[in-house]
């Protein structure tokens, strides 16, 4: 699912949350949650500085990285460069907003996407009952997107394993 994910607008979020303390209300008003980063590492480092500021202290390189360091995350989430490539990650072009709208729209998609494979790996023993249910949630998910034209998933590209 490679293709369901943007590293770089992972990368920009988390980069402009060092720029501006302030951009953390805007994040929170999104409703930006750590599962709609794809790569495990920005969920973490995304975490980190969600507790490093609800604890009233300030988003600096330094604080993150001494936060990793103490929960044993810091090599995991690609060590001190990493962390520091992230400060400069964001680009005078960039947009916040913009890319919170990619990360959650791709994070919908993943969700999607998953729901939609877990109903043909189960759809021979499920009832017909089972299987409308599951169509009925999947729409309410699309339904909950303010773009939902936007949510095309091609089904011929979702594989299933077959026994």
């Amino acid at each position: 699912m490679d293709k369901l994910s943007n590293l770089q607008a992972e990368q920009i979020i988390l980069g402009y949350l060092f720029l501006d303390e302030t951009l953390v209300c805007v994040v929170k008003e999104s409703g930006l949650a750590p599962s709609d980063f794809y790569y495990s590492y920005n969920q973490v480092i995304f975490k980190t500085k969600r507790k490093i500021y609800s604890e009233g202290r300030v988003i600096y390189l330094i604080t993150l990285m001494e936060e990793l360091k103490n929960i044993g995350m810091l090599e995991s989430c690609g060590g001190i460069r990493y962390i520091t490539s992230l400060s400069r990650s964001v680009i005078a072009t960039s947009n916040l907003s913009y890319n919170i709208k990619i990360v959650k729209d791709l994070a919908l998609q993943r969700n999607i996407s998953q729901r939609l494979v877990d109903v043909t790996d189960n759809i021979e023993v499920m009832t017909p009952n089972d299987i409308l249910k599951s169509i009925e949630e999947i729409k309410e998910l699309s339904f909950d997107s303010k773009n939902v034209e936007e949510l095309y998933i091609d089904a011929s590209t979702i594989k299933r394993d077959k026994e």
